[in-house]
């Protein structure tokens, strides 16, 4: 995930814009995109603050943690579904899925595709 800009050059092209300059210019002299300025003018107008956002996340939200308390739910709900797994953890599917991954076991939707002869 790209690097928000600095709150220094934030600062500087709206100066250069409340100056006279126009968007375009400003956009071709710090390479920056004109529609990323004209959110900041729309931040300074509406929170009277374009510093950059702190502390979003950054990656998947990893909520289970303790895979050996998670396999043995498991292997007591193994008919739930992804879905009413992760509806019972408060968590996502695609958390649960991964995390199935991560304790080596796989759910598979149509199981008589996987009958033994």
């Amino acid at each position: 995930m790209a690097k928000p800009y600095s709150y220094d050059l934030r600062i500087k092209a709206l100066d250069l814009i409340n100056s006279g300059k126009t968007v375009t210019f400003v956009s071709n002299l710090f390479k920056i995109a004109r529609s990323t300025l004209h959110a900041w003018i729309n931040l300074k107008k509406t929170k009277n603050d374009i510093h950059p956002q702190e502390n979003y996340q950054k990656g998947y939200d990893h909520k289970i943690t303790n895979l050996f308390e998670f396999k043995k739910f498991v292997d007591e709900n193994n008919v739930l579904t992804l879905k009413q797994m992760g509806k019972i953890l408060g968590v996502d599917k695609m958390t649960v899925s991964r995390a199935m991954e991560k304790i080596g076991y796989v759910k598979k939707k149509d199981l008589w595709l996987y009958r033994t002869r």
